[in-house]
């Protein structure tokens, strides 16, 4: 679960991978493989995630999204491999997270609250800093240890949400998965978790 810790996925380098029909997800996860001619610009090698591509788990510039856990649960790591992608783990990713977060707890990055906001972590926690606009629930969550999910942040400057949008998933303290969204998607796996 180690190798899990900062992985990064972006649809423009062709980690982060989107089917539109579920039953090439159903094949991925049933069989344990797909062909790469089913999901179009997949990266040349190496780990990938791929996600159901629905109105469901369309998160994208929503402030409550029920839609970022169920792109969660309709994604699933895997390794681009020649012709195929071959299924890393049978668990919907956000199983894969929660279920691994024990684990990995005392590895994630740890970062205090203040500096977390202010984005001295560095990458991708620099969007939680001004000029973007957080989302209070967001942070409460992150002081109090309680669960969030949704978006985090955006970019104030065009007045909607789109600009650089940030979607966090925080359980006890510790962001599970972070996406952020600036022309293209990237995703985060276990990006920070805040101490003290």
């Amino acid at each position: 679960m180690q190798a899990l810790l900062g992985m990064r996925f972006d649809e423009n380098d062709g980690t982060l991978l989107w089917v539109e029909n579920p039953a090439l997800l159903e094949t991925l996860v049933e069989t344990g493989s797909l062909s790469r001619r089913c999901v179009p610009g997949a990266a040349a090698e190496g780990h990938v995630l791929v996600g159901l591509d629905s109105d469901a788990t369309d998160f994208l510039f929503e402030d409550e999204s029920p839609a970022f856990e169920a792109f969660l649960r309709h994604a699933y790591l895997a390794t681009a491999e020649h012709s195929r992608l071959i299924l890393s783990d049978v668990r919907p990713l956000y199983d894969l997270l929660s279920q691994s977060l024990p684990e990995v707890l005392e590895r994630v990055p740890a970062v205090t609250l203040n500096k977390a906001l202010r984005g001295y972590h560095g990458y991708p926690l620099h969007y939680l800093q001004y000029p973007f606009s957080r989302n209070d629930a967001g942070v409460r969550a992150l002081e109090r240890g309680r669960p969030f999910s949704g978006m985090f942040g955006v970019c104030p400057y065009d007045g909607e949400s789109g600009c650089y949008s940030t979607y966090a998933w925080i359980e006890e303290q510790v962001c599970l998965s972070m996406a952020v969204y600036h022309s293209d998607l990237s995703l985060w796996l276990f990006p920070f978790r805040v101490t003290g």
